[in-house]
Protein backbone atom coordinates (compact mmCIF):
# COMPACT_ATOMS: atom_id res chain seq x y z
CA UNK A 1 0.00 0.00 0.00
CA UNK A 2 1.41 3.39 -0.91
CA UNK A 3 2.76 5.32 2.07
CA UNK A 4 0.74 8.45 1.29
CA UNK A 5 -2.45 6.40 1.45
CA UNK A 6 -1.75 5.89 5.15
CA UNK A 7 -1.11 9.62 5.56
CA UNK A 8 -4.42 10.28 3.86
CA UNK A 9 -6.21 7.86 6.14
CA UNK A 10 -4.75 9.40 9.28
CA UNK A 11 -5.67 12.87 8.01
CA UNK A 12 -9.26 11.80 7.45
CA UNK A 13 -9.96 10.16 10.80
CA UNK A 14 -12.53 12.38 12.48
CA UNK A 15 -12.60 14.70 9.49
CA UNK A 16 -15.51 17.10 9.56
CA UNK A 17 -15.88 20.61 8.26
CA UNK A 18 -16.41 22.98 11.15
CA UNK A 19 -18.79 25.93 10.92
CA UNK A 20 -17.48 29.23 12.34
CA UNK A 21 -18.82 30.29 15.72
CA UNK A 22 -20.77 33.50 16.11
CA UNK A 23 -17.76 35.20 17.74
CA UNK A 24 -15.67 34.54 14.63
CA UNK A 25 -18.08 36.23 12.26
CA UNK A 26 -17.29 39.78 11.20
CA UNK A 27 -20.23 42.22 11.09
CA UNK A 28 -20.51 44.55 8.09
CA UNK A 29 -19.85 48.27 8.62
CA UNK A 30 -22.82 50.30 9.88
CA UNK A 31 -25.02 51.49 7.04
CA UNK A 32 -24.08 48.69 4.66
CA UNK A 33 -26.55 46.01 3.75
CA UNK A 34 -25.70 42.62 5.13
CA UNK A 35 -25.31 39.99 2.41
CA UNK A 36 -26.90 36.63 3.03
CA UNK A 37 -24.40 34.31 4.73
CA UNK A 38 -26.34 31.09 4.68
CA UNK A 39 -25.40 28.60 2.00
CA UNK A 40 -27.43 25.58 0.95
CA UNK A 41 -26.26 22.39 2.64
CA UNK A 42 -23.86 20.33 0.53
CA UNK A 43 -25.24 17.35 -1.31
CA UNK A 44 -24.61 14.08 0.53
CA UNK A 45 -21.89 11.83 -0.94
CA UNK A 46 -23.11 9.31 -3.48
CA UNK A 47 -23.81 5.87 -2.02
CA UNK A 48 -20.70 3.69 -2.03
CA UNK A 49 -21.08 0.33 -3.75
CA UNK A 50 -18.74 -2.09 -1.95
CA UNK A 51 -16.11 -3.78 -4.12
CA UNK A 52 -15.12 -7.15 -2.66
CA UNK A 53 -13.02 -10.06 -3.80
CA UNK A 54 -14.56 -13.54 -4.02
CA UNK A 55 -12.30 -14.77 -1.23
CA UNK A 56 -13.15 -11.81 0.99
CA UNK A 57 -16.84 -12.61 0.59
CA UNK A 58 -16.36 -16.32 1.19
CA UNK A 59 -14.11 -15.85 4.24
CA UNK A 60 -16.65 -13.50 5.84
CA UNK A 61 -19.38 -16.13 5.55
CA UNK A 62 -17.26 -19.16 6.39
CA UNK A 63 -16.09 -17.45 9.58
CA UNK A 64 -19.56 -16.37 10.73
CA UNK A 65 -22.64 -16.69 8.54
CA UNK A 66 -24.69 -14.36 10.74
CA UNK A 67 -22.06 -11.63 10.55
CA UNK A 68 -21.70 -12.23 6.81
CA UNK A 69 -25.43 -11.72 6.32
CA UNK A 70 -25.41 -8.50 8.35
CA UNK A 71 -22.60 -7.14 6.18
CA UNK A 72 -23.59 -8.38 2.72
CA UNK A 73 -27.11 -9.80 2.50
CA UNK A 74 -29.43 -7.51 0.55
CA UNK A 75 -26.52 -5.22 -0.34
CA UNK A 76 -25.50 -4.14 -3.82
CA UNK A 77 -21.98 -5.51 -4.42
CA UNK A 78 -19.31 -5.59 -7.11
CA UNK A 79 -17.26 -8.79 -7.05
CA UNK A 80 -14.18 -9.04 -9.26
CA UNK A 81 -12.45 -12.37 -9.69
CA UNK A 82 -11.63 -15.32 -11.91
CA UNK A 83 -14.35 -17.33 -13.61
CA UNK A 84 -14.19 -20.85 -12.24
CA UNK A 85 -17.23 -22.26 -13.98
CA UNK A 86 -20.16 -21.23 -16.19
CA UNK A 87 -23.23 -23.43 -15.98
CA UNK A 88 -27.01 -23.74 -15.61
CA UNK A 89 -29.02 -25.21 -12.76
CA UNK A 90 -31.99 -27.58 -13.03
CA UNK A 91 -34.30 -24.59 -13.58
CA UNK A 92 -32.18 -23.41 -16.53
CA UNK A 93 -30.86 -20.43 -14.55
CA UNK A 94 -27.42 -19.12 -15.56
CA UNK A 95 -24.68 -19.46 -12.92
CA UNK A 96 -21.19 -17.98 -12.94
CA UNK A 97 -18.87 -19.31 -10.23
CA UNK A 98 -15.93 -17.17 -9.09
CA UNK A 99 -12.77 -18.74 -7.71
CA UNK A 100 -12.02 -18.23 -3.99
CA UNK A 101 -8.88 -20.37 -3.94
CA UNK A 102 -10.57 -23.35 -2.27
CA UNK A 103 -11.27 -26.59 -4.14
CA UNK A 104 -14.82 -27.13 -2.92
CA UNK A 105 -15.96 -23.54 -2.61
CA UNK A 106 -16.81 -20.58 -4.86
CA UNK A 107 -18.94 -17.45 -5.02
CA UNK A 108 -22.08 -18.23 -7.03
CA UNK A 109 -23.59 -15.47 -9.18
CA UNK A 110 -27.10 -15.92 -10.58
CA UNK A 111 -27.22 -14.09 -13.92
CA UNK A 112 -30.51 -12.99 -15.57
CA UNK A 113 -31.33 -14.66 -18.87
CA UNK A 114 -31.15 -11.34 -20.69
CA UNK A 115 -27.39 -11.45 -20.03
CA UNK A 116 -26.99 -14.76 -21.86
CA UNK A 117 -25.17 -13.23 -24.84
CA UNK A 118 -22.61 -11.56 -22.57
CA UNK A 119 -22.08 -14.66 -20.45
CA UNK A 120 -21.67 -16.80 -23.58
CA UNK A 121 -18.52 -14.82 -24.38
CA UNK A 122 -16.85 -15.57 -21.03
CA UNK A 123 -14.28 -18.30 -20.46
CA UNK A 124 -12.98 -20.21 -17.46
CA UNK A 125 -9.94 -18.49 -16.03
CA UNK A 126 -11.04 -15.06 -17.25
CA UNK A 127 -11.03 -12.00 -15.03
CA UNK A 128 -14.51 -10.58 -14.69
CA UNK A 129 -16.46 -8.13 -12.53
CA UNK A 130 -20.10 -8.80 -11.67
CA UNK A 131 -22.53 -6.53 -9.89
CA UNK A 132 -25.34 -8.15 -7.97
CA UNK A 133 -27.20 -8.36 -4.66
CA UNK A 134 -26.07 -10.48 -1.74
CA UNK A 135 -28.42 -13.42 -1.21
CA UNK A 136 -26.76 -15.19 1.71
CA UNK A 137 -24.85 -18.44 2.15
CA UNK A 138 -26.18 -21.55 0.40
CA UNK A 139 -24.43 -24.94 0.64
CA UNK A 140 -21.30 -23.26 2.00
CA UNK A 141 -21.16 -20.82 -0.91
CA UNK A 142 -21.91 -17.08 -0.91
CA UNK A 143 -24.65 -16.31 -3.44
CA UNK A 144 -25.34 -13.13 -5.41
CA UNK A 145 -28.56 -12.59 -7.32
CA UNK A 146 -29.38 -10.42 -10.34
CA UNK A 147 -25.75 -10.35 -11.42
CA UNK A 148 -24.65 -8.32 -14.44
CA UNK A 149 -21.23 -8.40 -16.09
CA UNK A 150 -19.81 -4.88 -15.81
CA UNK A 151 -16.27 -5.72 -16.92
CA UNK A 152 -14.80 -8.67 -18.80
CA UNK A 153 -11.03 -8.60 -18.47
CA UNK A 154 -8.36 -10.64 -20.26
CA UNK A 155 -8.91 -14.35 -20.71
CA UNK A 156 -6.48 -16.89 -19.32
CA UNK A 157 -4.53 -17.27 -22.57
CA UNK A 158 -4.71 -13.64 -23.72
CA UNK A 159 -1.47 -11.75 -24.24
CA UNK A 160 -1.38 -8.79 -21.87
CA UNK A 161 -1.06 -5.41 -23.57
CA UNK A 162 1.61 -3.45 -21.64
CA UNK A 163 -0.26 -0.21 -22.39
CA UNK A 164 -3.36 -1.56 -20.62
CA UNK A 165 -1.22 -2.47 -17.60
CA UNK A 166 0.38 0.99 -17.62
CA UNK A 167 -3.00 2.74 -17.85
CA UNK A 168 -4.28 0.72 -14.89
CA UNK A 169 -1.18 1.33 -12.77
CA UNK A 170 -1.11 5.08 -13.33
CA UNK A 171 -4.87 5.44 -12.91
CA UNK A 172 -4.48 4.01 -9.40
CA UNK A 173 -2.52 7.13 -8.47
CA UNK A 174 -5.00 9.51 -10.03
CA UNK A 175 -8.02 7.78 -8.46
CA UNK A 176 -6.67 7.43 -4.92
CA UNK A 177 -9.64 9.24 -3.37
CA UNK A 178 -12.07 6.72 -4.84
CA UNK A 179 -9.91 3.75 -3.77
CA UNK A 180 -9.88 4.98 -0.18
CA UNK A 181 -13.64 5.56 -0.05
CA UNK A 182 -14.45 2.08 -1.31
CA UNK A 183 -11.62 -0.12 -0.01
CA UNK A 184 -10.96 1.65 3.31
CA UNK A 185 -14.30 3.21 4.33
CA UNK A 186 -13.29 3.16 8.00
CA UNK A 187 -10.63 5.77 7.19
CA UNK A 188 -12.97 7.96 5.11
CA UNK A 189 -15.46 8.59 7.90
CA UNK A 190 -16.48 11.96 9.28
CA UNK A 191 -16.61 12.74 12.98
CA UNK A 192 -20.38 12.29 12.96
CA UNK A 193 -20.00 8.79 11.51
CA UNK A 194 -21.08 9.72 7.98
CA UNK A 195 -18.96 9.33 4.83
CA UNK A 196 -16.49 11.97 3.71
CA UNK A 197 -17.22 13.39 0.27
CA UNK A 198 -14.94 12.97 -2.74
CA UNK A 199 -14.27 16.73 -2.64
CA UNK A 200 -13.08 16.54 0.97
CA UNK A 201 -10.88 13.57 0.16
CA UNK A 202 -9.33 15.42 -2.74
CA UNK A 203 -8.63 18.47 -0.55
CA UNK A 204 -6.71 16.30 1.90
CA UNK A 205 -4.80 14.59 -0.88
CA UNK A 206 -3.94 17.74 -2.78
CA UNK A 207 -2.47 19.26 0.38
CA UNK A 208 0.25 16.60 0.24
CA UNK A 209 3.16 17.52 -2.06
CA UNK A 210 4.08 13.84 -2.48
CA UNK A 211 0.62 13.07 -3.80
CA UNK A 212 0.58 15.99 -6.23
CA UNK A 213 3.99 14.93 -7.55
CA UNK A 214 2.78 11.35 -7.98
CA UNK A 215 -0.34 12.42 -9.88
CA UNK A 216 1.65 14.78 -12.11
CA UNK A 217 4.02 11.97 -13.03
CA UNK A 218 1.15 9.55 -13.61
CA UNK A 219 -0.50 11.98 -16.02
CA UNK A 220 2.81 12.63 -17.76
CA UNK A 221 3.44 8.90 -18.21
CA UNK A 222 -0.02 8.37 -19.66
CA UNK A 223 0.31 11.33 -22.00
CA UNK A 224 3.71 10.13 -23.23
CA UNK A 225 2.20 6.72 -24.03
CA UNK A 226 -0.83 8.25 -25.76
CA UNK A 227 -3.16 7.00 -23.03
CA UNK A 228 -5.88 8.50 -20.85
CA UNK A 229 -6.71 7.56 -17.24
CA UNK A 230 -9.33 4.91 -16.61
CA UNK A 231 -12.60 6.05 -15.01
CA UNK A 232 -12.17 6.01 -11.24
CA UNK A 233 -15.08 3.57 -10.83
CA UNK A 234 -13.52 1.01 -13.18
CA UNK A 235 -13.59 -2.37 -11.39
CA UNK A 236 -10.09 -3.30 -12.59
CA UNK A 237 -8.68 -0.50 -10.43
CA UNK A 238 -10.18 -1.93 -7.26
CA UNK A 239 -8.91 -5.41 -8.09
CA UNK A 240 -5.40 -4.11 -8.80
CA UNK A 241 -5.40 -1.93 -5.69
CA UNK A 242 -6.43 -4.86 -3.51
CA UNK A 243 -3.69 -7.02 -4.99
CA UNK A 244 -1.12 -4.30 -4.31
CA UNK A 245 -2.08 -4.19 -0.65
CA UNK A 246 0.31 -5.79 1.80
CA UNK A 247 -2.65 -7.59 3.37
CA UNK A 248 -2.71 -10.15 0.54
CA UNK A 249 1.05 -10.60 0.22
CA UNK A 250 1.26 -13.81 2.27
CA UNK A 251 -1.66 -15.57 0.63
CA UNK A 252 -2.78 -13.72 -2.49
CA UNK A 253 -6.23 -14.61 -3.85
CA UNK A 254 -6.48 -16.27 -7.29
CA UNK A 255 -7.08 -13.03 -9.20
CA UNK A 256 -3.78 -11.64 -7.86
CA UNK A 257 -1.79 -14.42 -9.54
CA UNK A 258 -2.91 -13.78 -13.11
CA UNK A 259 -0.58 -12.47 -15.87
CA UNK A 260 -2.73 -9.31 -16.03
CA UNK A 261 -2.24 -8.56 -12.33
CA UNK A 262 1.49 -9.30 -12.52
CA UNK A 263 1.81 -6.92 -15.48
CA UNK A 264 0.01 -4.17 -13.54
CA UNK A 265 2.17 -4.75 -10.47
CA UNK A 266 5.29 -4.54 -12.66
CA UNK A 267 4.06 -1.23 -14.12
CA UNK A 268 3.50 0.10 -10.59
CA UNK A 269 7.12 -0.70 -9.72
CA UNK A 270 8.36 1.48 -12.61
CA UNK A 271 6.92 4.66 -11.08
Amino acid sequence: MRAWWLVLGLSLVGCKQETPSSTDQVSPPIGEAQAPTEEPPPSPPAPIVPHVSPRELWEAYSDNEVAGDLKYRGKDLVVTGIVRDISKDVADNILVALDVGEILHAVMCHVPKNEITTVAKLSKGQLVALRGTGRGFVMQRPVLGGCHVIWAGPKAKDKIDPKVALATARSLNICAHKMVRVLMPELATARDGGPVSDDDLMKVLEAQPAYRSTVDKANADLSAAGLVPLPCDHPSLFAASRCESESVAKRPPPECKTPWTKAVMAAIQTQ
